[in-house]
């Protein structure tokens, strides 16, 4: 679906920057079903070429945006109660900062479509942060540290959450 494959695109965006990653391409930016968009009316003479974007087109846009002027620091200390699903958080901050800087973008997912609260160690890194889902719509909520670096967030899934620190 059209979903899924924003989902998939974030996802492998990430992965591939903890991984080292400098440059990914992605297939069929321009494909119709699954690309960022289509273009419609550009063989007809006379038509102005339509752009409509995709929703992974959004997600792109949001992990551009989010994520502008930062780079992969470290991967951060993550888990459930039951230890199911697999969590993937991974630390942001500006682009030359130290290791123990503290980081200014969490992301975070799981491998469960299911939501899930997840607690996020962030050590000495306290702070609350805005909650942004993958596709940047508006969220009304914030979290917070608690005095040990714990961060509790909530409907954590296979969609990539975005916690930016305020």
């Amino acid at each position: 679906s059209e979903e899924l494959q924003a989902r998939w695109m974030q996802r492998m965006f990430l992965s591939n920057a903890a991984a080292g990653i400098k440059h990914t391409a992605w297939y069929a930016w321009k494909d119709a079903n699954f690309g960022i968009g289509s273009r419609t009316g550009h063989y007809l003479p006379g038509h102005t070429p339509v752009f409509t974007p995709t929703l992974a087109f959004v997600a792109a846009q949001t992990l551009s945006r989010l994520l502008s002027g930062l780079s992969w620091q470290k991967p951060l200390f993550a888990g459930t109660a039951t230890s199911i699903p697999k969590i993937y958080a991974h630390g942001f901050a500006a682009c030359g900062s130290v290791m123990t800087s503290p980081v200014e973008v969490v992301t975070l997912w799981t491998n469960s479509s299911e939501q899930n609260t997840v607690n996020l160690f962030l050590g000495d890194a306290l702070g609350c942060f805005a909650v942004h889902d993958f596709i940047n719509s508006t969220t009304a909520h914030r979290v917070c540290t608690d005095h040990d670096g714990v961060l509790v967030a909530t409907n954590i899934s296979d969609a990539v959450t975005f916690l930016v620190r305020e």
